[in-house]
């Protein structure tokens, strides 16, 4: 809040439109860490909205998805990442 963002807003952003996505949002937390509800509806609104909105739990997980999401073509609207939380 410190920073200027809104409550349940992912912690990174991502505004480069690739395969089936017009951007990806990214809620960081700890391995042991729990996502709030307002997190978890604001995450799947932004996925109605055509954004790839998913949490990574630890640095390597979240090292894996931005990494697996630059790593789609340009936006095709059919290229998607299959991902598990």
């Amino acid at each position: 809040m410190a920073e200027g963002q809104k409550a349940g807003a992912p912690d990174i952003d991502i505004e480069i439109p690739l395969g089936k996505y017009h951007g990806m949002k990214l809620e960081v937390k700890t391995e042991s860490g729990t996502v709030q509800a307002n997190q978890k509806e604001k995450i799947e609104a932004l996925n109605k909205l055509g954004y790839l909105s998913v949490v990574g739990k630890g640095f390597d997980a979240c090292w894996d998805l931005i990494t697996r999401y630059f790593a789609l073509p340009l936006f095709d609207n059919i290229t998607s990442i299959c991902y598990r939380e």
